[in-house]
């Protein structure tokens, strides 16, 4: 489909109740900047149909296989220049807004939105539950200031508002946290903030290496399998170790990468910090010591403010000891 509108498959559920509340919970969503609202939503029977936005640059994964951003040496000519810190910038906002009120931040302190929220969450919260690359939309042809386009989070009534009483389960996939299917763990908010550190891993992975990088980091992570383990290759970002308190550790390939990353873009930038911040915090096998939605915002959300302003634009440049060349700059790739 290439219009404006995009049909959302059609979902069969075991009650209707079920639907009418995905309704409910899309409802007030329409006017947030990341995440992707509804249009109209439709009922035949016990079936339901959302009809959504078009986003014109599809989702993460179809943009990991473009080209990505060229880091220049500070000599390079200016205007080289200033895309790559305007490239930059616009990850910077991208990243904060997708946590932020305007993202998963809204899912996730539901109270803090519109009078009319509280008859629908009650004493609820929201878990996105299935945060992943396909689910991360990019709206390139929304207006930017940085000629970009937008980031935003889609599929975020397949879980709904959850009570203290009565939490849904997320959904199984490669960016599942380490406490998924725990008997003694009821799911938290905690949950979608490592699946979203996850995903910003191989968000930083294109952006600093382009796709191949993004190739060279999920195969170090499929191929990691630790001491012991008899079932096989998984495409998760941990292992299980039940001799550990929280039975997990993350797996050192993604340590590993990580460093490699920030080695590549040297220190003292805002990419060597934001990578170093996702591994730190946000892959945190630990779910109580794991950082909220809260937390990630007002990180990204400040070094953002650094990133925009004029005096400390040296902040957004990479200072690799060998700068690497890829065929173009971010800005002509991603529109």
């Amino acid at each position: 489909m290439t219009g404006g509108g995009a049909i959302k498959d059609k979902l069969r559920r075991a009650s209707v109740r079920n639907g009418a509340k995905r309704t409910q919970v899309f409802i007030p969503i329409g006017a947030l900047q990341h995440l992707v609202e509804l249009y109209a939503a439709m009922k035949h029977g016990e079936e339901y149909s959302f009809l959504f936005p078009w986003a014109a640059g599809g989702p993460l994964s179809s943009l990991w296989g473009r080209d990505s951003l060229a880091w220049c040496r500070d000599d390079e000519v200016a205007d080289r220049s200033v895309r790559t810190i305007n490239a930059v910038r616009w990850l910077a906002q991208q990243c904060y807004g997708l946590v932020s009120q305007e993202g998963l931040g809204f899912l996730h302190n539901s109270m803090a939105g519109p009078p009319y929220m509280h008859t629908v969450a009650g004493d609820g919260f929201g878990i996105h539950g299935n945060i992943k690359p396909d689910n991360v939309l990019h709206f390139s042809q929304e207006p930017n200031e940085y000629n970009a386009g937008a980031l935003k989070i889609s599929n975020t009534g397949l879980i709904g508002f959850n009570t203290m009483n009565s939490r849904s389960e997320p959904s199984s996939n490669a960016y599942r946290a380490p406490e998924h299917g725990k008997r003694d763990r009821h799911p938290s908010c905690k949950y979608d903030i490592w699946s979203l550190g996850c995903v910003f891993s191989e968000l930083l992975s294109w952006f600093i290496l382009g796709p191949d990088g993004v190739k060279q980091y999920n195969s170090k992570r499929f191929n990691d399998i630790h001491l012991g383990q008899h079932y096989g290759k998984e495409d998760h970002f941990f292992h299980l170790v039940l001799r550990r308190p929280d039975n997990a550790i993350l797996k050192p390939s993604v340590s590993k990468w990580m460093e490699h990353l920030r080695q590549t873009v040297g220190e003292g930038n805002f990419l060597h910090d934001f990578l170093t911040y996702v591994e730190d915090r946000m892959l945190e096998v630990d779910d109580g010591v794991r950082v909220s939605s809260k937390d990630v915002s007002g990180f990204l959300g400040a070094k953002f403010q650094m990133c925009r302003d004029d005096n400390h634009k040296e902040y957004c440049i990479a200072r690799p000891s060998n700068c690497c060349s890829t065929s173009r700059d971010l800005g002509a790739a991603i529109r």
